[in-house]
């Protein structure tokens, strides 16, 4: 199934308290509402690595798999205690261990190790993803007889 990140997300894989100490941290006066942005770039980002396995389709709208979701909460709890100031250092470790086990996680989904269930309802949506052409080898291209008399 494809869900819908939220705020109720959110605040299940961080206190209430550490949710509005983030808000008033990050707002200055006139700043929007920092909160649906961060949600918006993780979500983007699960989005781009579900659609790197090209055996995926993508659900519609800003959905996510819901294999993903302890992934998101991960990146979510990171981004947000990162920008807060004085942070506990090891609440820091803990987090950063989760949130780089969800990078593994969401890197074996885009190199197609990681299976998850496809949606219900596709998207029409094109997402463009990295490519790029591995080269290995060690043959050398110019040798010096090849290059004599230049």
């Amino acid at each position: 199934m494809w869900i819908e990140l939220t705020e109720i997300h959110l605040k299940e894989a961080l206190s209430g308290p550490e949710v509005e100490a983030f808000r008033t941290a990050a707002l200055a006066d006139g700043q929007a509402d920092p909160v649906p942005g961060l949600i918006e770039a993780v979500v983007r980002q699960i989005r781009s690595r579900v659609a790197a396995c090209k055996s995926n389709t993508m659900g519609a709208g800003m959905t996510i798999p819901d294999e993903t979701l302890s992934a998101a909460k991960a990146m979510l709890a990171w981004e947000m205690l990162t920008r807060l100031p004085g942070n506990d250092p090891s609440l820091y470790e803990t987090r950063e261990k989760r949130k780089n086990d969800a990078l593994k996680y969401l890197d074996s989904i885009a190199k197609c190790d990681a299976v998850i269930e496809q949606p219900a309802t596709p998207s029409e949506e094109v997402i463009a993803t990295p490519v790029f052409e591995q080269v290995s080898g060690n043959k050398r291209q110019a040798t010096r007889r090849k290059l004599s008399g230049l």
